[in-house]
């Protein structure tokens, strides 16, 4: 049975080719109608039957319909190879991660921090350029560190006391319990950069542990599962763990040579991963215009 927020669309089959439908119903034009309904001033959150047959879109004969459905799904298949190309990567690399840590003693991670994890800043932002940039906390993501979110602060003197170096490593302090405790080292972003008070920062003793190293253990699932599990809040979509917590995590910690040995073994399958990822990325992009060029060539024929 459907959801009563669910329509089903029945289309003509004398005129329309139901999987072309779904592909039309992804286009630009198509997509931007549906956003003028939804954001026509009333206040709606859901489109009616009636919107929907109001939607205005282009006739095209059925045998056109099937040559971009065909080229649509060409397009489909070559994505769907490389996602399962990088699901077999990321496969071997949480298999190598297993493999060449299982026999390394576990340690207290707060016996390899420098000193104890620190709160970031959180200054107020600024419309006016500074000179100085703080982290967002969506800048901590599951793969890593990501500079997509920064805002224009103050530049202070109490800031200027959490300016960032390259490679620290951040950890997210607060957030969804699926997020909480998400790792990344930062890399420069052409501009000093502070992080803020949700994020806390992690040095580790150089001659024990790399940070590099670091980075890549607090990500495997065990220390996810722990870090999750010691999180606490009144709601689940806003918990935190506190410095204590982290410090009592237990991390595999073998010689710095093994260290080196599984981190660029890793780095080396991650730049693979991320190839691939972006060749997903650039081939939707042009599946996209692809088959917007075709429908629009085709309208525009039909209209001449």
């Amino acid at each position: 049975m459907l959801s009563d927020k669910i329509l089903r669309l029945v289309p003509n089959e004398a005129v329309a080719d139901a999987r072309f439908l779904v592909v039309l119903l992804t286009t630009q034009g198509v997509r931007r109608q549906i956003g003028n309904l939804l954001n026509g001033g009333s206040g709606q959150n859901n489109i009616s039957q009636i919107d929907v047959r109001s939607l205005r879109v282009p006739a095209i004969s059925l045998a056109t319909q099937r040559r971009i459905v065909a080229a649509h799904a060409a397009f489909e298949q070559r994505t769907a190879d490389l996602n399962r190309s990088v699901d077999k990567l990321s496969i071997l690399r949480q298999g190598l991660i297993n493999y060449e840590l299982d026999d390394s003693p576990s340690v207290r991670l707060g016996d390899v921090l420098a000193n104890k994890p620190r709160n970031g800043y959180s200054p107020s932002e600024v419309s006016e350029w500074t000179g100085l940039l703080a982290l967002g906390l969506g800048c901590l993501t599951p793969h890593g560190f990501a500079p997509r979110q920064l805002k224009r602060v103050p530049n202070t003197e109490l800031a200027a006391k959490f300016c960032l170096a390259d490679g620290d490593l951040l950890m997210s302090r607060a957030n969804t319990r699926e997020l909480v405790g998400l790792v990344g080292r930062f890399r420069g972003v052409g501009q000093p950069c502070i992080y803020p008070d949700l994020m806390m920062r992690l040095r580790p003793i150089e001659d024990l542990c790399l940070s590099e190293y670091l980075e890549l253990v607090l990500g495997v699932s065990a220390t996810r599962k722990a870090i999750q599990a010691a999180a606490r809040g009144t709601s689940e979509s806003m918990v935190k763990i506190s410095a204590g917590v982290v410090e009592e995590l237990r991390i595999p910690l073998p010689e710095l040579e093994a260290q080196q040995k599984v981190t660029a073994a890793v780095g080396a399958l991650d730049a693979r991963i991320a190839k691939l990822g972006a060749a997903v990325a650039k081939l939707q992009v042009v599946q996209q215009g692809v088959v917007e060029d075709l429908i629009s060539r085709e309208a525009s024929v039909l209209a001449a």
